[in-house]
């Protein structure tokens, strides 16, 4: 805070780097356990909405960010705000226990989080989740790095009933050779080579996609699928 004669100025916190936002300031676990919170009800083809905001809602490091009010008390947007519309919308949420609310604040505000998303039509939860993140991340202070940063997507097109498997399918080395051998720049020659995908930064959050319908019936999967709180990303880091 400085003083300049009788006018004062608040100067929001600075984080230079993504993990003293995350670490510093923010918990990977709740910090207030309390029941499950408000359903949301469904306002005409908005269960792509829906499903995406409960998803935000329950994720813990962001709920107590939005809970510790952090944002909203430094924030300079007069107009539209995403993290001011989302803070909003998960204390509504968590302290409507047994109750149903309407998201039509959300609703209201689509057009500026995608512009080409249509109310009353069906869209996409993993792409409305894009332009969700992307907003939250516009209207972070100052444009700085923020927790927001470490809670990117992975979308693997491989199907697996489990978490694991399908993380060893996203990063399976793949074996170049006869007609598909690696053309080395070095020697110009074509030469027998390993490619695969790592992932070069393990984020704190995962956050997977899950298609549970069918596209033939359109009635909805109901097979459960596995996973654990706590994946060890182990080799499937570039550090390997």
């Amino acid at each position: 805070m400085e003083k300049d004669n009788d006018s004062f100025e608040i100067k929001p916190p600075v984080f230079t780097d993504p993990g003293d936002a995350l670490i510093d300031h923010v918990s990977m676990t709740w910090k207030v356990v309390s029941g499950v919170g408000a359903g949301l009800e469904n306002l005409g083809n908005t269960c792509y909405l829906n499903s995406t905001l409960q998803c935000l809602t329950y994720t813990p490091p962001l709920a107590n960010y939005f809970r510790s009010k952090q944002h909203s008390q430094y924030c300079l947007q007069k107009d539209f705000c995403m993290l001011c519309l989302m803070q909003d919308h998960v204390l509504k949420t968590l302290t409507n226990s047994g109750k149903v609310i309407k998201p039509i604040h959300m609703l209201r505000q689509l057009k500026k989080i995608a512009s080409h998303f249509t109310p009353g039509c069906q869209e996409d939860a993993h792409e409305f989740l894009r332009y969700t993140m992307e907003a939250m991340q516009t209207a972070c202070m100052n444009g700085r790095d923020t927790l927001l940063k470490k809670i990117p997507r992975i979308k693997c097109k491989d199907t697996s009933d489990t978490l694991v498997k399908a993380l060893e399918l996203y990063t399976k080395p793949e074996i170049l050779s006869g007609d598909n051998a690696y053309m080395c720049s070095s020697c110009n020659m074509k030469v027998t080579a390993s490619k695969g995908l790592s992932i070069d930064s393990a984020s704190n959050i995962l956050t997977l996609c899950l298609s549970r319908f069918d596209i033939f019936t359109g009635g909805k999967v109901t097979k459960q699928g596995e996973g654990n709180q706590r994946q060890n990303m182990g080799e499937k880091t570039r550090l390997w």
